[in-house]
């Protein structure tokens, strides 16, 4: 689920999805191997997401960011840095990683001289070769599983054990539409309202949402069943 206040398994999107769009593209999705049906370049850098996210929470329990240092954090308990930054040394990027100042703003002097320095898996089809923008986001809000895990003010990962729904029931990382990318580095991702879940997911010209479940495994899915 989106908000967690439903459980839907995976099948179940599959198969709502078929029957509204009948026909060759969906007939392809396997309700039990749905996370090896699509090689596009988005579902391929989901799977490389997908594993550097469990490794990130094999080694601190949640999901990125951490709750610590507290020094990552502003005033207002955000983090200064996206989750794509804390991923880094998780996809093999620790070098950049290390140039990162943790404990200033993402468009601070030092670190706005690294956002023209990001990683191809953190692009769309489509998206240019020297793109520093991403259209792969969480989602965050109170409605959202990256919107409502506090640590003493600041807003931190989801941890393991807040994925009540099931990990193979819960939406992980979608692709917004090329109208709402926003700079790799910048915590700004895709705030979601459970009366309109659909308004900040921008144009999502092929009518699918391809997303990233919790599980690792990776789907598209037709608008209309969200």
């Amino acid at each position: 689920t989106i908000s967690g206040g439903e459980i839907l398994d995976a099948a179940t999107l599959v198969r709502q999805n078929f029957e509204r769009h009948a026909g060759p593209r969906l007939g392809q999705f396997d309700t039990v191997n749905i996370n090896h049906v699509n090689t596009s370049t988005t579902s391929q850098n989901l799977k490389q997401l997908g594993l550097a996210m469990h490794n990130f929470a094999d080694t601190y329990r949640r999901f990125p960011v951490s709750e610590y240092p507290e020094s990552s954090f502003d005033v207002n308990g955000k983090n200064h840095l996206s989750w794509r930054v804390y991923l880094l040394p998780f996809l093999g990027y620790s070098n950049l990683f290390q140039q990162f100042r943790l404990n200033e703003a993402w468009n601070s002097p030092t670190n706005l001289a690294l956002l023209d320095q990001m990683p191809d898996l953190f692009r769309s089809s489509g998206d240019a070769s020297t793109s520093n923008s991403t259209r792969l986001q969480v989602l965050t809000g109170p409605d959202a599983l990256f919107g409502r895990d506090l640590y003493n003010g600041r807003q931190v990962g989801p941890g393991l054990q807040t994925i009540i729904d099931g990990f193979s029931n819960t939406i992980l990382i979608v692709e917004v539409g090329a109208d709402r990318a926003v700079p790799w580095t910048a915590p700004d991702e895709v705030i979601f309202d459970a009366a309109n879940p659909l308004a900040a997911l921008g144009t999502l010209a092929s009518g699918e949402l391809p997303l990233l479940m919790a599980d690792g495994s990776v789907m598209s899915l037709g608008i209309d069943v969200l």
